[in-house]
């Protein structure tokens, strides 16, 4: 009985040190499985479940996408998927680089809004100093009269030829009326433009809003327009993602036939007919 248990301890042990991808081929194996077979109930190629037995993750998407296939991979060959996934994230992290934990390095999409505001404010308060000094005083205009000769009354009451006549200044033609009205045309004109910049200043200081709609369960990952990534994780059916940020954003869809609906800003992104299971990146907008 010892022996025998020693045995079958061995032999559990070693199931335990095969790599995920080796599991899975086994278990394929022994109920008579082929690689088109297991593809096309997990809606995917038949290279990607090649690589999945092989362990060559470096042909597969991110690692967050290949921890789902392991999953539903496990769940047809009657493997504990949990386990096989757990493994799969032990054997990243060991390959991979010491490096911050992902609470600290990733921004949460909170974060990336508070920061983009702060951006916003700083832009606002700029253009709004520019616009400030461009704004029209509220002061009139005023025409300022060209200097006039400095005439001595007596003189100018008195015959410069000695005849004793006097002459009226009032009727001499050489009089000079000066319309000092300032026009309102101008600062009509001025005022339409200021306030066409102001108003195209405040638009731009608003966030683009993206709303994604899944019909299936979907892994995805969003970057915005400086490449920030906004969000990564998995959404369900029927449940609804919204982020504000920076647009054009970049989606990464590990199952883009779940996607229903984009829309940036409510106006609607197209999204690509596609396979189930099917990896794609799409621009919005």
């Amino acid at each position: 009985m010892g022996t025998e248990g020693a045995t079958l301890m061995t032999e559990s042990d070693q199931g335990r040190l095969l790599l995920p991808g080796q599991r899975l081929s086994q278990a394929r194996e022994a109920m008579g499985l082929s690689h088109a077979a297991v593809a096309e109930r997990m809606h995917l190629s038949v290279s990607y479940i090649k690589a999945l037995e092989a362990d060559d993750y470096k042909r597969l998407p991110e690692p967050a996408f290949v921890r789902g296939y392991i999953k539903n991979y496990a769940r047809i060959v009657s493997l504990p998927g949990d386990e096989l996934a757990n493994l799969f994230q032990q054997m990243i992290e060991e390959t991979s680089p010491p490096q911050e934990s992902a609470v600290s390095q990733k921004k949460s999409a909170f974060d990336y809004v508070g920061n983009g505001y702060a951006r916003y404010a700083l832009l606002g308060g700029v253009l709004l100093l520019l616009l400030w000094s461009l704004w029209p005083s509220s002061e009139p205009i005023t025409a300022s009269a060209p200097a006039m000769p400095v005439i001595d009354v007596e003189q100018a009451g008195e015959d410069h030829d000695g005849s004793g006549e006097n002459y009226d200044s009032a009727d001499d033609d050489s009089a000079i009326d000066l319309d000092t009205t300032p026009s309102s045309d101008v600062g009509s004109v001025t005022g339409v433009a200021s306030n066409s910049a102001a108003e195209a200043a405040v638009a731009t200081l608003r966030p683009d809003v993206l709303v994604v709609r899944f019909a299936e369960d979907c892994w995805l990952r969003v970057r915005d327009a400086e490449g920030e990534e906004v969000y990564v994780g998995q959404r369900s059916a029927g449940q609804t993602l919204t982020l504000e940020g920076q647009g054009p954003f970049r989606l990464t869809l590990g199952n883009a036939a779940a996607v229903s609906a984009i829309q940036v800003n409510d106006a609607s992104v197209r999204v690509p007919v596609v396979a189930a299971g099917q990896v794609i990146t799409v621009r919005a907008p």
